[in-house]
């Protein structure tokens, strides 16, 4: 029975040895892995610097926004400037054509003169102001100081439409004492 045992052991090996058991050891390869170290690093380093690049095109964005901006404020109240002294000019001449003209008498230069001083007055303020708003020391936003500009604006523009009509109306009137003073002659 010792050699059925025997045999039975010996079989049972060689079931057990027909599979193979496989066991391998871990390689660890140093150029490889300090390769790789200092990949990661330069991969670190080039994020680093692409993010800092990021932030300093933002800032510079950031400031040449606030350079056009301010810019187009700036020919905005040149253009506004434009239109004040446009309006100085046209003012002058309907003056200057009230007095000119052959049926003018001083009642009527008077009172086309004082509509005109006001005009010119409040003209002038704007002008003042202007100028008083686009200082430095002012501390308002460029928000603030547009919206200000805007209201000036509309504040020229509605002066240039009174301007025109007194114009229209000095017109109206001398061609009336035009017309009855030929009358008058008949």
């Amino acid at each position: 029975m010792n050699k059925l045992i025997q045999k039975c052991l010996i079989a049972s090996l060689l079931i057990f040895a027909s599979n193979q058991v496989q066991a391998q050891w871990a390689v660890f390869d140093a150029s490889n892995f300090t390769q790789t170290l200092k990949l990661a690093q330069e991969t670190a380093n080039q994020t680093r610097y692409l993010s800092d690049t990021y932030k300093e095109i933002r800032k510079a964005n950031e400031v040449l926004t606030k350079i056009s901006n301010t810019l187009a404020s700036i020919t905005m109240i040149n253009e506004i400037i434009q239109e004040q002294t446009t309006l100085v000019g046209r003012a002058t001449n309907t003056l200057q054509n009230i007095r000119n003209h052959k049926n003018t008498n001083p009642r009527l230069l008077n009172q086309f003169t004082k509509s005109i001083d006001h005009i010119m007055i409040a003209n002038k303020s704007n002008v003042e102001f202007l100028k008083s708003f686009m200082k430095e020391g002012l501390s308002m936003s460029d928000g603030e100081r547009l919206q200000l500009a805007l209201e000036v604006r509309k504040q020229t523009k509605q002066r240039d439409d009174e301007l025109k009509q007194i114009d229209a109306r000095a017109r109206v009137v001398f061609e009336t004492l035009g017309v009855y003073k030929s009358m008058d002659r008949k």
